[in-house]
């Protein structure tokens, strides 16, 4: 659950971006990995959900940042 709530925090940041993937991914592992474990089933499921919005939320900046700087590369090589 803590590198869920580390993983949301360099979400919002513009400095700590780049971590966040890495964290979220991390996280998930460890969440999957704390369920099978008998006890602290509810902070497993925390932070699965937590690191799975941020992978999703991640993935989808991404793919806008992607796709915005491809509009704007053929753009400016269309322009005459």
């Amino acid at each position: 659950m803590a590198l869920g709530i580390i993983s949301v925090a360099g979400l919002v940041t513009v400095l700590a971006s780049a971590c966040a993937v890495p964290l979220a991914i991390v996280g998930l592992i460890l969440g999957f990995v704390a369920l099978r474990r008998p006890g602290g089933r509810g902070k497993a499921t925390a932070g699965i959900v937590m690191n799975g919005l941020v992978s999703l939320l991640s993935l989808l900046i991404f793919m806008y940042v992607g796709v915005s700087l491809l509009v704007t590369i053929f753009s400016i090589a269309a322009s005459p």
